[in-house]
């Protein structure tokens, strides 16, 4: 029996998502043992807490023994967009498989406030207030404090087999004008992410962790059958290049955490805060998913330099299938709604008719 402790300190509401409660739901759907299911709904349940806001928006950080929320002292009084929006794929499958509807209702409220409140110049800020509603600084990224909320729009439109509509309609409208205002073009020809404040460029740079937008963009490209379809994919296979590209130019052959474009500096680290590899494995995953997608053998090429062996990105397609699973952030696979056996949703309770005609 598994058992969970939680000590007398903070929890992250993301991370904990993303990692625990995440990989209990995975372990659920491919095994069956309940009891990680039932594992991942006890430590959700530590978590609910932090939703307590006036806005339903959760603090960053939690005490699961005192109930103490609290944010990160460098975001103030704000909470983080790539965190409250990269919940909804754990929260939302817990629900269906436990039958328990509050974890749905917990990140379904995010969603609806993330919709609703005006976007400047139509991009979503990285700071919002849980108290307010109200967005803090105007800085924009598809990598760091931004990157896997887009993710999750996506994805959760995937694994709810395109039954999640505000979701894939959130997708749409965010994808324009983030590829208008942050997409950009080196002097070499290198296609790169940069980061956007009060609406315009403010630093020429890409973090590694926005290297998942490669395999999203081919996501998006091969299941949302628009009329982006081309424009996406010749998006995706342009900025895995330019993530290829940092690994290259390494002396390591490791990409750094963030990479510059400016004077003769392409693809590089510039600062030493940014001369590290943190193990990212988001460049991976778009090797992953384009394999997968177009069958060129440069992404497997590219793996196979990097590390000498990738074990999803070398093995037959019939290995978690990507039109059965989707992959939550942090890679934990989960079934897709109707089409995988192994989705284990909760059956829903009988209503039984009284004589006297209540229920």
């Amino acid at each position: 029996m598994i058992s969970i402790r939680f000590q007398d300190t903070d929890l992250s509401v993301f991370e904990t998502t993303i990692r625990f409660v995440g990989g209990f739901l995975s372990c659920y759907a491919l095994t069956g043992d309940t009891v990680f299911r039932d594992k991942a709904a006890e430590v959700a349940d530590a978590l609910l807490p932090a939703f307590d806001t006036p806005t339903g928006i959760p603090y960053a950080l939690i005490n699961p023994s005192n109930k103490v929320n609290r944010q990160y002292h460098w975001a103030g009084a704000n909470s983080i967009l790539s965190e409250v929006g990269t919940l909804h794929m754990e929260f939302t499958y817990l629900s269906e498989v436990t039958g328990n509807d509050i974890y749905r209702e917990k990140v379904d409220r995010i969603r609806d406030v993330l919709h609703n409140i005006q976007k400047p110049d139509g991009l979503y800020p990285n700071y919002i207030n849980p108290r307010t509603g109200l967005w803090g600084q105007r800085h924009t990224s598809l990598g760091a404090l931004g990157d896997s909320f887009y993710e999750y729009l996506l994805k959760a439109w995937l694994v709810t087999n395109n039954e999640d509509e505000q979701a894939r309609i959130m997708f749409d409208e965010a994808m324009q004008p983030a590829l208008e205002k942050m997409l950009r073009t080196s002097n070499s020809g290198l296609s790169y992410l940069a980061e956007v404040k009060y609406g315009r460029v403010y630093e020429e740079k890409m973090d590694h962790l926005s290297c998942f937008a490669g395999g999203m963009f081919a996501l998006a490209s091969t299941t949302l059958q628009n009329t982006l379809s081309d424009r996406y994919m010749d998006v995706a296979k342009k900025l895995t290049h330019t993530c290829h590209e940092a690994y290259d130019r390494a002396d390591t052959k490791l990409s750094p955490e963030a990479f510059r474009f400016s004077g003769a500096a392409e693809a590089r680290a510039m600062k030493s805060n940014e001369k590290m590899y943190l193990l990212r494995p988001e460049t991976f995953e778009s090797y992953f998913i384009l394999w997968r997608l177009t069958k060129d053998q440069k992404y497997r090429d590219w793996g196979w330099e990097a590390v000498q062996y990738l074990y999803l990105l070398f093995s037959d397609d019939s290995l978690l299938p990507l039109d059965e699973w989707v992959f939550n952030t942090e890679a934990h696979p989960f079934p897709i709604k109707d089409k995988n056996p192994l989705y284990r949703a909760a059956s829903k309770p009988a209503v039984v008719i009284h004589e006297d005609n209540t229920l």
